[in-house]
This record gives C-alpha cells, sequence and structure tokens, in this order.
C-alpha cells in the first residue's frame, strides 16, 4: 500500500511540476537594442522598430512611415553594419527628405522589402551572439503629382543578438 500511495505521489508531483518551455530555435534567444538619430520622412519622420522570432529565428523589421496626399510609403532597405559614424552624414535633398541623416557606416544594404514589415532569417550560428550591429532603415516614398520617388531614414539603431 505504501508503494502505491509513494508511486502515486511522485506521479501526481512529475505531472503538476511546471516545466520550462525547451526552444525551438538556434543558438540566439533575444535581441537587444538602443535607438540613437532621428529619422526623416514626408511630413513625419519614420521609425523603426526591431523583435525576435524565436520559432522561426528571424529578426522582424517594422517600420512607421506617414503617407498622404498623393505621396505613399512604398517600403524600405534595410542598412546594416558593425558601426557607427563619428557624426551624422547630411544626404542631399533631393532625392532625400530634408533632415535626412547616415548614422551607421553600412557594410551591406538588403531589401526592398514592400510594405512596412520584413522577416529576416538570421543564420543559427554562435558566433552571432555578442556581435554589435548598426542599423538604420531606407524608406521610400513615390507622389504621384510630377512622378517623383523621394527618400527617408530612420532612426539608426545598436542591436545585439543574446
Amino acid at each position: 500500500m505504501n508503494r502505491l500511495v509513494i508511486a502515486f505521489a511522485f506521479i501526481a508531483g512529475a505531472v503538476a511540476a511546471p516545466r520550462a518551455m525547451p526552444r525551438f530555435g538556434g543558438p540566439i534567444s533575444g535581441i537587444q537594442t538602443s535607438d540613437y538619430g532621428t529619422g526623416s520622412g514626408w511630413i513625419q519622420p519614420m521609425t523603426a522598430t526591431y523583435s525576435w522570432d524565436d520559432p522561426s529565428n528571424s529578426l522582424i523589421v517594422k517600420t512607421q512611415a506617414f503617407s498622404c496626399c498623393n505621396t505613399y510609403y512604398q517600403g524600405f532597405y534595410l542598412l546594416y553594419g558593425h558601426q557607427a559614424l563619428p557624426s551624422p552624414f547630411p544626404l542631399m535633398t533631393p532625392p532625400f527628405w530634408d533632415g535626412s541623416n547616415l548614422y551607421i557606416l553600412p557594410d551591406d544594404a538588403i531589401g526592398f522589402f514592400t510594405g512596412s514589415v520584413a522577416t529576416i532569417p538570421i543564420p543559427p550560428d554562435p558566433l552571432l551572439v555578442g556581435v554589435e550591429f548598426h542599423l538604420q532603415c531606407l524608406g521610400q516614398w513615390f507622389t504621384t503629382i510630377g512622378f517623383s520617388t523621394d527618400y527617408g531614414m530612420s532612426q539608426a539603431t545598436k542591436l545585439m543578438f543574446f
């Protein structure tokens, strides 16, 4: 009888004990970000936010950019590098909106991503953990009056995978 009670208590405890959910992604479990600089755009500055999707091992990039009155936001490129510029580099108007600055020294650009959200798969490489990246989005607008394409920049973001 005592064995039955002990066995039942063990099974009940095992079923009721909370357990941590297993991770399905790679060695990266999240991101840490810090913004610097200011964006530019049509009427309001463009902004970019970043989040981590663990199951797909992907970086989610969301931009917010104003569209109105025959000027429409079309999408963006993601610029990335390993360092910030010592001082903001002003970009020429036109084709860039007033106040457009490059804050990072880009190693490369990826895109064009149509719309305001992109999911970017990240290789499951443990060497990326702890590496600092600097990101900045370059947005594109189209104006139907005059059929012009204009560009703006988001703020810059320092990102580290952990």
